[in-house]
């Protein structure tokens, strides 16, 4: 019988830490530069987008979010209330408008 003997075979994709690590600073450098590069136009945009966040935030107060949360509290329950009258108005009507002679299948004289 024969044994069968096992080959190493290296991957061809493979690469020593020290080349990723290379390759990885080099990337890293590229993006800084093209981030100084970067057009000044968007970041004057990006720099009055921030301040305007920023202002909004400092406009925020626990007070004024409390406030706002009772507010939205009382919208909540008239609506609620206002369809609680309705579904009650709704319920109501068939009761009213219908005789109950009228039902399929209700008839007093049938037999089955």
């Amino acid at each position: 019988m024969a044994t069968a003997s096992k080959k190493t075979v290296a991957r061809a994709g493979r690469r020593t830490k020290a080349e990723v690590e290379k390759e990885f600073a080099s990337v890293q450098a590229e993006v800084e530069r093209a981030r100084q590069e970067a057009n000044p136009k968007n970041e004057e945009s990006r720099l009055l987008h921030e301040a305007e966040v920023r202002a909004a935030v400092e406009a925020v107060t626990v007070e004024g979010v409390v406030q706002r949360i009772s507010s939205l509290g009382l919208d909540v329950s008239k609506a609620l209330g206002g369809l609680s009258e309705q579904l009650r108005e709704e319920v109501g009507r068939p009761q009213c408008g219908r005789p109950s002679k009228s039902r399929p299948g209700n008839s007093k004289g049938s037999t089955s």
